[in-house]
C-alpha cells in the first residue's frame, strides 16, 4: 500500500510530490520501517536510478523555474525534510542501503579487483553468491544519499554536458554550497550540532547481514587475487590517512569526514591510479576528463576547505569543547586527505583539456588551491557558488606573502613547481594573442610574481639539491591548521611528495636552480613577444582598413566588402586589443621578476625575432621555405601551424565574382548581377580599361565605382588557365554587393522613409539613387589623395 501511494506521488508536480513527501516523513507516528521502504525508492527517483529521468536537479535553476528552485532547495537542504528522514534512519544501525560497485569510481574498482579496497570499504563490499565477486557496497542511509549526490555529477549521462548557463543560479551547486556551510563550518556559531547518534564506524552493532563482513570476505577472497593482501608501504601511508577517519571517528565529526572522503572519491580520485605502479604518466587509469560543471563543483570544494581550515576555533558558552576540538583535530587531518587527490586531478586535466578559453576553469581550481592565504577566517566564504575573480581583486594586491605560509608551500612545492611547468608547455602551444589566452597567462604570471613566493619556493628546492639543516617550522602566531604542522628536514619533506605525488622513479627538474625550465620560460617570453607585436599591429590594421575609404568615413564602410561575415565594432577590436597588449607587457614584467631575466634583452629578442612583423605579409606565415613550386613548411612550421600559432594569410586567387555564395546573400540576385556585370565588362572591356587608367578627374572619379586590377601574389601558384582568367587582370564593374540581405534592407528602409515622408515613387528612388552614385563618386575623387589612386593605376 505504501509503495503504490509512493510511486503515484513521485508522477506529481515538484510542489505537490515534495509537500506529500514531507507530510509522511514528519507524520509523528511513522515507523522506521515505514521510511525504510520508502527510502531507497524516494533516493533513486531523484537521481534517476532505474532507468528513471529522476528529477532532473541539474536543469533547474532560479532564472527558469523559480518555484520549483525554492522547493527543492528547501527539501534538500540540511534542515529540510529529506535531511530529516536521513537522521531518523541513521538513528537505526541495523539499516543498510546497496550501492552499485559499477558507480564507484574506476580507480576505487581497480583497487578493488586488485585485492587492495580501501579501507571504508573492507568490510562493506557485497559479494554474489554464485559468482563470488562483489556487486554493492554496504552503505548507510547517510552515505547512501551523499553517494548518490556525488556520483549524479560524474554519471555518464551529464559528465559531458556543460548545462549550467548561470552556476550561480543553477540547484545542483547551491544544494552542495548549503552542505559545506553545514558540514564544514567556517564560524564557531555555525558548528553543526552534535549527532544524536554515534557513528557506524564505532557502533557496537555490526551491519545485519549475511552476505557482509569479513568472514564472507575471507571465503570468496580468491576472485579478488587476496582481497585483503599485504599492502605497499606507499599505499599503507595512503590508507593510514584514511583509517584515521574510518575507523574511529568522532561523533562530533563523522559526517563531515565521511562527506569530504565521499566527494574526493567521487570527483577528484577518477583518475587515480594503483598508488603500486609507477609515476603518474605510467599509470593505467580512465581517461575520465571532467566536464565544466564538474571542474566548478571542485573549485567550490577546495575553496571551502581552505576556509574551513583557515577558520578560527573560539568555544563559546553554549559549546562544548570537546566538539570544537574534535573539529580542530580534523581540520589538521584535512591538507594531507587531498593533497594527493587535488594534484592527481590538476595533472590530468592539465595534461587532457582543449586547448581553448574553456581552460580559465582548471587554471583557477588551481590558482586556489596554491593560495590558501586568499580564505582566511577573517573573511567569509562567498555565498554564491560562483563568484567573479574580480570580487577578490582587493585581496589580490601585491602583498608580500607572509614567511609564515612556508609549511603549506614547502608540502605541496609540486603544486608551484611541477603544474606551473606543464602550464609553461601549455601555453607556448596556443594563440597568445587572443584576450582570453592572455588573461590566463596574466593571471598565473601574477600569482606567481607575489613577493616572497619565488624566493619560499626556490629555498625547498635548495633543500632538495643541497641538503642541509634547514627545518620547516609553523607560526604561532596565526594558530590555524595550515600553519600548525610540526617541523621537519626540506629534504626529506620533499622527497617524501615526489614519492606520494609523481612516484619513487620520477625524475624532478628544478624551475630556479636549472636551465631546463628557464630555458622554456625564454622560449615562451618569445611567443608573448610575437603575440603582443601581432595584436599591436591588429589594433593599427583594423583602423587602416576601415577607413580608407571615403564611405568608411560616412560609417558604411562594410557595405561594399560582401567579403565580410560579421560586422564588428572597431572600438570594440580595438578594446579587446589594447587589454590584451597590457596583460602581455604585465606578463613579460613579472615573468622577468621571476626568472632573473632582463627587460631589455626579451625585448631585444623580440625585435630580431620579429624584425619585420610591421609588414602584414610576412608577420603571421609560419616558418617556411619557398621553392619554385611554392612555400614549403619546415619542421617548426608545421608545429606553428597544427597549434594555430600562426598561419598563412588565406586569400580567394580566382575572379573575386564567383567566390562561394555566403549565407548573408541571396542566391539568385548574386547571379542575376553576375551575369549583368559579366556582360557589361566584356562588351565594354577596351573603354572601361582606357577610362580607368586616365590620370585626370574622370580617371579617378571611374576609380571609385570599379574595382581594380587583380594581380598574382608572388608567393601564390597559379593553377588557372590564362585564357579563362583574363578579366580579372582588368578593372571590371561589380554589383554583388546588391544581394547582401543588409545592404537590400537599408535600400528598401531608404525607400520606405522617402515614400512616406515625400511620396516618391519607384522610379523617381532609382533616378535619385544614381544621383547619390554619382555625388560620392565625384566627392570620393576630390577627397582621396592622388598618390594613393595612383597607386591603384599601377596596381
Amino acid at each position: 500500500m505504501l509503495e503504490s501511494t509512493i510511486q503515484a506521488t513521485l508522477q506529481k508536480p515538484v510542489f505537490t510530490r515534495c509537500k506529500e513527501i514531507t507530510n509522511i516523513i514528519d507524520q509523528p507516528n511513522v515507523k522506521i520501517q515505514d521510511l525504510h521502504t520508502l527510502y531507497p525508492i524516494l533516493i533513486e527517483s531523484i537521481f534517476g536510478f532505474n532507468n528513471t529521468t529522476g528529477w532532473e536537479l541539474h536543469h533547474i535553476s532560479l532564472n527558469t523555474n523559480t518555484t520549483d528552485f525554492n522547493v527543492l532547495q528547501q527539501f534538500f537542504s540540511c534542515g529540510g525534510p529529506l535531511m530529516r528522514m536521513i537522521d531518523k534512519l541513521q538513528a537505526e544501525p541495523s539499516l543498510i542501503y546497496n550501492f552499485p560497485l559499477y558507480c564507484l569510481p574506476a580507480s576505487t574498482r581497480q583497487l578493488i579487483e586488485d585485492g587492495t579496497p580501501p579501507a571504508q570499504y573492507l568490510s562493506r563490499l557485497v559479494i554474489n553468491q554464485y559468482t563470488h565477486t562483489a556487486t554493492h557496497v554496504a552503505l548507510t542511509p547517510f552515505e547512501f544519499y551523499f553517494y548518490h549526490f556525488a556520483y549524479m555529477l560524474v554519471n555518464a549521462k551529464y559528465k559531458n554536458q556543460s548545462l549550467w548557463l548561470s552556476p550561480a543560479e543553477a540547484l545542483y551547486p547551491n544544494i552542495f554550497e548549503g552542505y559545506l556551510n553545514n558540514f564544514f563550518p567556517t564560524k564557531p556559531n555555525q558548528m553543526p550540532p552534535v549527532a544524536s547518534y554515534s557513528s557506524p564506524m564505532r557502533s557496537q552493532t555490526p551491519y545485519k547481514s549475511p552476505q557482509i563482513g569479513h568472514s564472507m570476505l575471507s571465503q570468496h577472497k580468491s576472485p579478488f587475487g587476496g582481497l585483503l593482501k599485504s599492502q605497499s608501504p606507499l599505499l599503507s601511508r595512503s590508507l593510514s590517512l584514511q583509517n584515521a577517519s574510518y575507523e574511529a571517528p568522532e561523533p562530533e565529526t563523522w559526517r563531515s569526514q565521511t562527506l569530504l572522503q565521499i566527494f574526493i572519491d567521487f570527483w577528484l580520485n577518477h583518475n587515480s591510479a594503483s598508488v603500486e605502479r609507477q609515476g603518474i604518466g605510467q599509470r593505467i587509469m580512465e581517461n575520465m576528463l571532467p566536464s565544466s560543471d564538474h571542474m566548478r563543483v571542485a573549485r567550490m570544494l577546495v575553496k571551502h576547505m581552505h576556509y574551513f581550515v583557515n577558520s578560527q576555533a573560539t568555544v563559546s558558552s553554549h559549546q562544548a569543547i570537546s566538539h570544537v576540538g574534535q573539529f580542530e583535530e580534523f581540520k589538521r587531518s584535512i591538507p594531507g586527505v587531498i593533497q594527493r587527490p587535488v594534484y592527481t586531478f590538476l595533472r590530468n586535466a592539465f595534461d587532457r583539456w582543449p586547448l581553448d578559453s574553456s581552460f580559465r576553469l582548471v587554471l583557477e581550481t588551481w590558482l586556489s588551491y596554491i593560495q590558501p592565504w586568499r580564505y582566511l577566517s577573517g573573511s567569509s566564504p562567498p555565498t554564491s557558488p560562483t563568484v567573479p575573480e574580480n570580487a577578490n581583486k582587493n585581496r589580490d594586491k601585491d602583498k608580500p606573502l607572509d614567511l609564515s605560509w612556508f609549511p603549506f608551500i614547502a608540502e605541496n612545492c609540486l603544486f608551484y613547481t611541477k603544474i606551473f611547468e606543464e602550464f609553461i608547455q601549455r601555453m607556448s602551444r596556443v594563440d597568445l594573442g587572443s584576450p582570453k589566452n592572455a588573461y590566463m597567462l596574466f593571471r598565473v604570471a601574477k600569482v606567481l610574481g607575489q613577493a616572497n613566493l619565488k624566493d619560499i619556493v626556490e629555498k625547498v628546492e635548495q633543500g632538495l639539491i643541497e641538503p642541509s639543516e634547514s627545518r620547516l617550522a609553523g607560526s604561532p602566531e596565526l594558530g590555524n591548521s595550515y600553519l600548525s604542522h610540526g617541523s621537519g628536514n626540506l629534504n626529506a619533506l620533499f622527497n617524501l611528495q615526489i614519492a606520494e605525488l609523481e612516484g619513487p622513479m620520477f625524475c624532478y627538474t628544478p624551475i630556479f636552480c636549472g636551465q631546463v625550465v628557464r630555458k622554456k620560460v625564454e622560449q615562451l617570453l618569445r611567443c608573448v613577444m610575437e603575440a603582443k607585436a601581432s595584436v599591436e599591429e591588429g589594433v593599427v590594421s583594423v583602423v587602416d582598413k576601415t577607413s580608407n575609404s571615403f564611405m568608411s568615413w560616412l560609417g558604411f564602410g562594410p557595405l561594399l566588402d560582401y567579403n565580410a561575415t560579421r560586422y564588428k565594432s572597431t572600438d570594440e577590436h580595438n578594446f579587446d586589443g589594447k587589454k590584451t597588449k597590457v596583460h602581455l607587457q604585465q606578463v613579460i614584467i613579472y615573468l622577468c621578476r621571476i626568472f632573473n631575466i632582463r627587460e631589455e634583452s626579451v625585448h631585444l629578442m623580440g625585435m630580431n625575432k620579429s624584425v619585420s612583423f610591421n609588414r602584414k605579409v610576412v608577420r603571421a606565415t609560419p616558418d617556411h621555405i619557398d621553392t619554385p613550386g611554392g612555400p614549403v613548411l619546415t619542421p617548426l612550421g608545421r608545429y606553428q601551424l597544427i597549434n594555430g600559432l600562426r598561419k598563412f594569410e588565406i586569400s580567394f586567387q580566382c575572379d573575386p565574382e564567383l567566390q562561394p555564395i555566403r549565407s548573408y546573400e541571396n542566391a539568385s540576385l548574386v547571379r542575376f548581377f553576375y551575369t549583368l556585370s559579366h556582360y557589361f565588362n566584356q562588351k565594354f572591356s577596351e573603354e572601361i580599361n582606357q577610362v580607368y587608367h586616365r590620370n585626370d578627374f574622370l580617371g579617378r572619379v571611374t576609380r571609385q565605382w570599379l574595382l581594380p586590377p587583380k594581380g598574382n601574389s608572388p608567393n601564390t601558384l597559379n593553377t588557372l588557365e590564362e585564357n579563362n582568367d583574363t578579366l580579372r587582370y582588368q578593372p571590371r564593374l561589380s554589383l554583388r554587393f546588391l544581394a547582401n540581405y543588409q545592404n537590400l534592407g537599408y535600400i528598401i528602409a531608404l525607400y520606405f522613409l522617402l515614400f512616406v515622408w515625400f511620396g516618391t515613387g519607384p522610379i523617381s528612388y532609382v533616378f535619385l539613387l544614381l544621383i547619390l552614385v554619382l555625388v560620392y563618386g565625384i566627392m570620393a575623387a576630390l577627397i582621396v589623395p592622388r598618390d594613393k589612386n595612383l597607386y591603384k593605376k599601377n596596381t
